[in-house]
C-alpha cells in the first residue's frame, strides 16, 4: 500500500506542470478548475470573473516552512504581462499588475499587484493634501517676508524689503474739507470749505475762492464740477449753498435753489451771507483780504456779476460762467475771465457776447487780443484790469477746461495795496 502511494504521488508530479518561480512581493492566484462551483471573489484591486462563474479556487499547497506557495498555468506563465496604472484589462492571457483601482472583466485574467507599491486612493489624498500644505506654507512664508526677515536655513530664499515710500510733498497736500455754518437773519447757511495744509500758507495768509452753483444746483455738486483745490491747494476754497430763490430766466417762481439775481431783492440775503463767510475767513483762516476771487456757473455767474457791482472793493478777480450781465452796473474796471459755448440754449451765447463786449469796454481792453491754451483769448487793459474769454463749441454746460487757465488768471492779480496818504509837513518855525 505505502508502494501504491507512492507510485501515486509521483504519478502526480509528473502530471502536474513545474511550479512557479517565486515572485517576491507579488500575490498570484491560481486559475479555478473547471469543476469547482464558487461565486466571484474580490481583491483590493478591482473584482476578477471566472468563464465559470461560481467556480472556487483551488488552495495552494504548502511549501517551504510553512508558506503556501500558488500554482499557475504554464499557459499564463507565458504571457505574464505587468502593467503599471489603472484601468481596464481585457487581454485573455495576461496577469495585470494595478496600482490604485479598477475593473477587470477578462475572462481569464489573474491580477497581479505589487504589495510594497501599492497605493490605495486614500493614500493619494493624503499624499495631494501634504503638497497642498507645503506650497500654502512656502507662500505665506514669502508674504511674511517683507515684514520680518527669513530666519537662517529656511527653504524659502529672503525676499529683499521693499523701498521706504517717499513723504508726500507739501505743494500736493490736499486740502481738508469741512462744512460751515452762519446764522443770516435768524435763517441758517452753510457752506463746503476746503482749508490748505498748514505748511502751504503764506505769511500774507491764504487767498480766498467762492465758488457758486447754479439754479437748482448743490455745493456739493459745483465742488465736484470745479475742484479746485486739487489745482490750487494754497487757496481757501468756499462752496456755498443757495436757498430757494426766484429766477431771471427761469425758474420765476423760486422753486430751486439759486442766488439773487438783482441787489436789493430778497433783503439782500445773498449779499449778507457773502459778507459774513468772507468775514469769517479773513478773521479764522488766515484769508489774504487782497486776494478774494469769486466764481460760478449759470445764475452762480449771475449772482458773480453781482458781486462785482456790488462787492467791488473786496475783490481781486472774477470769473463768471454762461452768464450774462447789465453793464450798466458795472461801474468799476476789475479783471474778469468770462467763459461761455456757442451752443448754449439757456442763456444765450449773443447775451454772452454783448456782455463781454461791454466788460472789455468798461475795462479799457485793446480790441485784439492773444490767443491763450486751446480757447482763451487775452485782452490787455490799460487800467490792470484785462479781460480772458474761454469760448468752447460746448453747451450750457459746465465745461472743466477751463479750471486750470481761471486758476492761473487768479493767481496773476491782486488787489492794490493801498498806498498810505503822505503826511503832511508841519510848518518850520522861525
Amino acid at each position: 500500500s505505502s508502494h501504491g502511494s507512492k507510485s501515486q504521488k509521483r504519478e502526480t508530479r509528473t502530471n502536474n506542470p513545474e511550479p512557479p518561480e517565486r515572485t517576491a512581493g507579488f500575490r498570484t492566484f491560481e486559475e479555478p478548475p473547471p469543476f469547482c462551483e464558487a461565486p466571484n471573489f474580490q481583491s483590493r484591486t478591482g473584482t476578477f470573473s471566472s468563464p465559470n462563474r461560481g467556480q472556487a479556487l483551488s488552495l495552494p499547497r504548502r511549501v517551504g516552512k510553512g508558506r503556501r506557495q500558488p500554482t499557475e498555468p504554464p499557459a499564463l506563465r507565458k504571457d505574464r504581462g505587468s502593467q503599471l496604472g489603472t484601468g481596464t484589462f481585457s487581454s485573455p492571457q495576461c496577469i495585470a499588475s494595478q496600482l490604485g483601482t479598477g475593473t477587470f472583466s477578462s475572462p481569464q485574467c489573474i491580477a497581479r499587484v505589487p504589495v510594497e507599491h501599492r497605493m490605495s486612493p486614500q493614500v493619494l489624498l493624503r499624499f495631494f493634501c501634504s503638497l497642498t500644505l507645503c506650497c500654502l506654507c512656502a507662500a505665506l512664508l514669502a508674504c511674511r517676508a517683507n515684514d520680518e526677515p527669513v530666519p537662517t536655513g529656511s527653504l524659502v530664499p529672503p525676499i529683499a524689503a521693499p523701498a521706504a515710500k517717499p513723504e508726500p510733498v507739501a505743494s500736493t497736500a490736499r486740502p481738508v474739507l469741512n462744512t460751515q455754518k452762519w446764522m443770516i437773519d435768524g435763517v441758517e447757511r452753510e457752506a463746503i470749505v476746503a482749508m490748505p495744509n498748514a505748511s502751504l500758507v503764506a505769511p500774507t495768509g491764504s487767498p480766498i475762492l467762492f465758488v457758486f452753483h447754479g439754479r437748482g444746483g448743490a455745493a456739493r455738486q459745483v465742488r465736484r464740477s470745479y475742484d479746485i483745490e486739487s489745482l490750487w491747494p494754497e487757496a481757501i476754497v468756499v462752496y456755498p449753498q443757495g436757498l430757494k430763490t426766484p429766477g431771471r430766466i427761469m425758474d420765476l417762481e423760486g422753486k430751486k435753489t439759486g442766488w439773487q439775481a438783482y441787489a436789493d431783492v430778497v433783503d439782500n440775503r445773498d449779499l449778507r451771507f457773502f459778507d459774513a463767510m468772507l468775514a469769517s475767513m479773513l478773521t479764522d483762516a488766515q484769508g489774504d483780504a487782497n486776494r478774494v476771487y469769486s466764481t460760478g456757473h449759470s445764475n452762480g455767474g449771475g449772482f458773480t456779476y453781482l458781486l462785482w457791482s456790488q462787492r467791488h472793493d473786496v475783490l481781486a478777480a472774477v470769473a463768471p460762467s454762461a452768464a450774462a450781465a447789465n453793464a450798466q452796473t458795472l461801474t468799476k474796471p476789475l479783471p474778469a475771465m468770462h467763459v461761455g459755448g456757442r451752443n448754449d440754449s439757456v442763456v444765450k451765447f449773443a447775451l454772452q457776447e454783448a456782455t463781454m463786449k461791454d466788460v472789455r469796454e468798461r475795462n479799457r481792453c485793446a480790441d485784439e487780443g492773444t490767443s491763450v491754451g486751446a480757447h482763451g483769448t487775452l485782452y490787455a487793459s490799460s487800467v490792470n484790469a484785462p479781460v480772458l474769454v474761454w469760448i468752447t463749441d460746448g453747451t450750457h454746460a459746465f465745461d472743466k477746461s477751463c479750471v486750470k487757465p481761471m486758476v492761473d488768471f487768479f493767481n496773476a492779480h491782486s488787489r492794490p495795496v493801498p498806498t498810505p496818504a503822505p503826511t503832511p509837513a508841519l510848518p518850520t518855525l522861525r
